[in-house]
């Protein structure tokens, strides 16, 4: 079995296109997203508004890179861009990972796609739960975060996360958050650790095959906790690359880095 994981596609309509060809190329088995689907700016081709993240201007960059950058274009007043980007930012990508979604199951792509911290729960409209079974596998997802500085959508306590967290071994755990002290190193502000140790303790007491991260785009790699192999690809999907990781679960888990550039 061949998994094709990426995370943090935040938008961009370039990494969703190119992920499709990949799985293709790759012979992958199956797809899975570690969450944030969602980008960060949402224009009328007027007036833009960022609600996350840096601002980016589709006058100024051209309306192809906006996309590519995970931005969107909105049917908006002025004034509604102004008063309601967060809304509008929801709404619009909730619709192009429903589009994507529906594009993927047409070309007969297997997926197992979770949340992350920045989006919104509109987001749940479209996605098709937490826990699946592909090949025999239990895979079981959690999109919630520890605190961040940047007050998103799907962050909550430890002690809450663990109530979240399954309640017997899954095979595969897709967790946003990476464990606490693995792939999870921030260069934000002062930096350090920022990953979960509820999920460390989880991945340390049920030992699932593999858990898929994100959340913590320059923390990518893999990692071994125990009988687990840990991987986190990485995000540069709004600066134009996707960048992502191939598991291969022919008898001990294998896993590759890849990255493909536009």
């Amino acid at each position: 079995m061949r998994i094709l994981h990426v995370s943090d596609l935040h938008g961009s309509v370039k990494a969703f296109e190119l992920t499709k060809e990949l799985y293709f190329k790759l012979g992958a088995d199956l797809l899975v997203v570690s969450g944030d689907l969602t980008g960060k700016c949402v224009s009328n081709g007027k007036v833009t508004k960022c609600v996350w993240g840096r601002f980016k201007d589709p006058q100024r960059m051209g309306r192809e890179l906006f996309l590519a950058s995970g931005g969107y274009f909105v049917e908006a007043s002025d004034t509604e861009v102004e008063r309601n980007a967060p809304g509008l930012l929801a709404r619009a990508a909730a619709r192009r990972v429903k589009e994507w979604l529906e594009g993927l199951k047409d070309s007969g792509v297997k997926y197992f796609v979770i949340a992350g911290n920045v989006d919104h729960p509109y987001m749940d409209e479209v996605l098709e739960g937490d826990e699946a079974t592909f090949f025999g596998l239990k895979f079981c997802g959690l999109s919630y975060v520890p605190y961040t500085p940047f007050g998103t959508y799907r962050e909550t306590s430890e002690e809450r996360i663990r109530e979240m967290l399954p309640k017997e071994r899954c095979d595969v755990l897709v967790s946003h958050s990476p464990p606490k002290g693995f792939l999870d190193y921030s260069n934000y502000r002062e930096g350090g650790h920022v990953g979960s140790e509820a999920v460390r303790e989880w991945i340390e007491k049920y030992q699932p095959t593999l858990s898929l991260h994100g959340h913590v785009h320059e923390s990518r790699g893999t990692a071994r906790l125990g009988k687990t192999l840990a991987v986190n690809p990485g995000s540069e999907a709004e600066h134009g690359a996707l960048l992502y990781a191939v598991i291969d679960l022919d008898g001990e888990p294998v896993a590759s880095l890849g990255e493909v550039r536009y």
